[in-house]
């Protein structure tokens, strides 16, 4: 494994990472929301449920900015992994990038067994060596 390919997996590992932890923090603002709206309604006069709430009320602001923060951390992941690849593609993907400028064989001179398309790209053959 090179070392492009390797930071572009650390990258993407570290891109599902966050976006776990994004959906984590997600699913606990959406139970502690829930939690706060059940106490409100079916609890009004228990201290410690109001208390409780305000715990609740706590853990929800602090997981709204702990979300925050890891969705920013995942879009500069996500553009770090963007710029990498855009940069390093010419080097990672050598098939993809190939050299457009150099001369074209005529179609008589190709190995047996490829033919060009209509948009002049050589076609795909099996027994081809490639």
């Amino acid at each position: 494994m090179t070392i492009e390919q390797e930071r572009i997996d650390m990258l993407t590992q570290a891109a599902e990472h966050r976006a776990k932890e994004v959906m984590h923090h997600q699913i606990n603002i959406d139970n502690y929301t829930l939690a706060i709206a059940e106490i409100e309604v079916n609890h009004i006069g228990d201290a410690e449920m109001v208390e409780f709430a305000g715990r609740l009320s706590e853990l929800l602001h602090s997981s709204k900015r702990e979300q925050a923060r890891e969705a920013i951390m995942l879009k500069v992941i996500k553009s770090n992994w963007s710029e990498h690849v855009r940069t390093n593609s010419r080097r990672c993907c050598p098939l993809i990038h190939r050299d457009r400028s150099a001369p074209r064989q005529p179609a008589d001179q190709l190995p047996k067994g490829t033919r060009r398309g209509t948009a002049g790209r050589v076609g795909y053959d099996p027994t081809y060596p490639y």
